[in-house]
């Protein structure tokens, strides 16, 4: 009993190392879509794409673990009496706020309001939009975790936070979204902190794949069959098309990789506003391109496996933190990173949103001296 229990803390020790969860993550992608006759076939050059991501992947990884010293944080919660966590979240929270009512008024808004999300990162000149929100267009999804493990107590204010940022997201159409990725994180938190069967683990993806049916039949969204597949799969079929020449503009530089930053030089007149990102037919009508269809967009088949080398890299660094150091910080850095990794055959939360870069600022606030983690 006792071997298998070590075997299976050995293989989840392994299966949460960035690259080998990654490279899962899409070897599962790619065998349902081999399986799956609602879409096209994936392709060669596809197929041999992918080969060359998990091994740039897995040499970023290797490289940042055997290079560089862990990354150590000093943590200020305090300038001149100001919480400096508080302030910067109630920006955050106020930022969206506002630009939501600029944009629909006080009581004009409504359950379906995805077009405020392209008019927030993408058309910065829109007359009713606060300069510069496309800096915070996914900065909610850390608050609540961000509050939550810092380990400190949580205020009434912080509770109010707490609700303003359910309901900004609520309002914005991103409820699905939410805790879907929510619920990835703490799943992530709890295994890297304390362990847990992976039984219980196949019971919390089954509650996080009843979220994404469940929360659309009370909003009004498309919950069918159909639409998880679409979700699910069609990022693969999208890049394989895009591979082939389908979206064959490679002159973007950076448009949809940093789209956040390009809406902001367009304010200032030193760049168009971003395009959106083309429907690809898969048979079925998608813009859901993986992290990796962006990166060949804007850089090229070349390029993009520069920048994966790079987030492997990244990767790399967290990951030794973690084995290291297992506190707090470490696991909410790591948390997040795989999370993001989890979600990338759907969306880029790397470079497209802020995600990251509020994340590895706000780290700086998590509690780096309890080691709260069960060997």
């Amino acid at each position: 009993m006792l071997g298998i229990k070590m075997t299976e803390k050995y293989v989840m020790n392994q299966v949460l190392k960035a690259p080998v969860f990654f490279i899962l993550i899409y070897l599962i992608i790619i065998f349902l879509s081999l399986y799956d006759t609602s879409m096209d076939h994936l392709s060669i050059a596809l197929l041999s794409y992918m080969l060359y991501v998990f091994v740039t992947l897995y040499l970023g990884w290797f490289l940042a673990r055997k290079m560089f010293p862990v990354i150590k944080f000093t943590p200020v919660f305090y300038f001149r009496n100001i919480n400096i966590i508080d302030f910067l979240m109630w920006c955050l929270i106020f930022n969206v706020i506002f630009s939501l009512i600029n944009y629909v008024g006080v009581m004009g808004w409504t359950l379906d309001l995805s077009t405020y999300r392209q008019y927030l990162t993408v058309n910065v000149n829109h007359p009713l939009i606060i300069n510069f929100s496309s800096i915070f267009n996914f900065a909610t999804y850390v608050i609540i975790p961000m509050i939550i493990f810092t380990r400190a107590k949580i205020s009434k204010f912080r509770l109010l936070i707490i609700l303003l940022s359910i309901i900004s997201l609520g309002i914005l159409s991103t409820s699905r979204s939410f805790f879907i990725i929510l619920s990835i994180f703490i799943l992530l938190n709890y295994v890297l902190t304390y362990g847990i069967k992976l039984k219980y683990i196949l019971v919390c993806f089954i509650f996080i794949l009843a979220i994404f049916f469940i929360i659309p039949y009370f909003t009004g969204k498309n919950y069918s069959i159909d639409s998880f597949m679409i979700y699910l799969l069609g990022g693969i079929h999208a890049l394989d098309k895009i591979i082939n020449g389908v979206v064959p503009d490679l002159s973007y530089h950076g448009y949809y990789s940093f789209s956040f930053i390009a809406a902001i030089f367009s304010k200032f007149g030193l760049s168009d506003p971003r395009p959106l990102l083309d429907y690809i037919y898969v048979p079925a009508p998608t813009n859901v391109y993986t992290m990796l269809g962006v990166y060949f967009l804007d850089f090229g088949y070349y390029g993009s496996l520069i920048v994966i080398s790079l987030i492997g890299f990244i990767s790399g660094i967290i990951d030794k933190n973690y084995e290291l150091h297992k506190t707090p910080r470490s696991v909410y850095l790591k948390s997040w990173n795989l999370t993001v990794l989890s979600l990338s055959f759907f969306y880029d939360y790397y470079t497209c949103s802020t995600i990251f870069i509020v994340l590895l600022c706000f780290s700086t606030f998590v509690n780096n001296k309890e080691n709260m983690c069960v060997e």
